[in-house]
């Protein structure tokens, strides 16, 4: 503040004075060059971006917790002087910041008071996870499979199996000796990553079975588990039914192997034939499907067994028992010549205890190949059935 002070003066010497202040403010922030953020490290001492380039320097600590940054005070300017910069809030520069957020604090001050902040944010990162990749998945026998982990600045890589010290390991020729897991860990300044472990799939020609359990009541709709629940499917991910014959009722999802089927009126077997179909390579294998549509009311009695020890038709199997609705049931078997070779009240379709076309049902007593006739009577107030079987091994 400086006064000022003008005298007035006449001819006759009178004179009068006056004053005034003249007031010289200057009210200007100072300017900070702040860097821009936020500035991310890891605990390895790798900085990840700084695009200011404000960290002098990133250390590991051994605990590979913390990293230790050393830094310069930010540049600030003024209008009339050099401006006072220190540093309010946050670890100095030199000292070990932990993972997590870090704020930085600094403040400018000119010569007339006037001050300004500049805030600086650091965040410490742990080492990244690898999320290796697969390309492709599944593969070809023969195919070039590439496996690719996160850049890591400054990492060493370590696969198992595998030589690659990168984060890139190329399968130059997929096959069975190669395929399964594969393990990959870092290690930048000292500091180790979580390994992770990731897959390999080669797609191989599939086993497709055929599925014989499947059974239905007369003008029944069901939808059934899928047959490919025992095929041979590996990766499994990789298989989807591509084609089916033809058969009146069936709806199949091709996705999932699960079919719908509307039966018929009347009691029998039907069958339809799938194919199952690699998504990614040219395999595939096909399998027949049997549906039972189950005797209700017991009008139909195969009439041959081929009892040759295959597991296949070798014992007389009577459809309607199956349903649970003829437990009081009862079968008597004679030969051309009216003799009784075989009873039993009631009659089980299971393989332990069903007929094999033996003399009174007992093991090795085989009975000559030919024709033999039953009498079956499905329940006491139901009439009997008469028909024939024959014996053909």
């Amino acid at each position: 503040t400086t006064t000022v002070t003008y005298t007035a003066t006449d001819t006759l010497g009178n004179s009068a004075t006056a004053t005034f202040n003249v007031i010289v403010s200057e009210d200007v922030e100072p300017v900070f060059d702040c860097p821009v953020s936020p500035i991310v490290v890891n605990v390895a001492g790798g900085i990840v971006t700084d695009p200011s380039d404000f960290l002098l320097s990133a250390t590991t600590t051994p605990g590979c917790d913390a990293v230790i940054l050393t830094f310069n005070l930010p540049n600030a300017t003024d209008n009339c002087v050099t401006p006072t910069v220190t540093q309010l809030q946050g670890l100095p520069s030199g000292d070990p910041f932990p993972v997590g957020f870090n704020d930085l604090i600094f403040r400018a001050v000119d010569s007339s008071g006037n001050l300004s902040q500049c805030a600086v944010f650091i965040e410490v990162t742990a080492l990244p996870a690898l999320d290796a990749v697969v390309n492709p998945v599944p593969g070809c026998q023969g195919d070039t499979v590439v496996i690719t982990a996160a850049n890591i600045p400054g990492a060493t890589y370590t696969w198992t199996p595998g030589s690659s010290s990168t984060n890139v390991l190329t399968i130059l020729s997929l096959s069975s000796q190669n395929d399964g897991q594969y393990i990959v860990s870092a290690s930048v300044n000292g500091c180790m990553t979580t390994p992770d472990t990731v897959e390999v799939f080669m797609t191989v020609a599939p086993m497709a079975e055929n599925d014989l359990t499947f059974s239905i009541d007369p003008g029944e709709t069901i939808t059934f588990p899928s047959v490919l629940d025992n095929d041979l499917l590996s990766p499994a991910f990789d298989f989807a039914i591509c084609d089916t014959s033809v058969l009146p009722g069936l709806n199949m999802n091709f996705n999932d192997g699960t079919f719908t089927y509307t039966a018929g009126d009347e009691p029998g077997m039907v069958s339809f034939i799938y194919n199952v179909c690699s998504r990614t390579c040219p395999l595939e294998d096909q399998a027949a499907v049997t549906i039972t549509i189950n005797d209700t009311k017991c009008v139909f009695i195969p009439n041959i067994i081929t009892p040759n020890g295959d597991d296949t038709n070798d014992w007389f199997t009577i459809p309607c028992i199956d349903t649970g609705l003829f437990r009081e049931n009862s079968l008597v078997v004679y030969n051309q010549w009216g003799d009784l070779v075989y009873e039993a009240a009631p009659y089980s379709n299971a393989p332990a205890e069903a007929w094999r076309g033996t003399l009174n049902g007992d093991a090795g007593k085989d009975l000559p190949d030919g024709v033999y006739f039953y009498i079956f009577k499905p329940g006491p107030n139901i009439a009997p059935m008469k028909g024939f079987v024959e014996i053909f091994r």
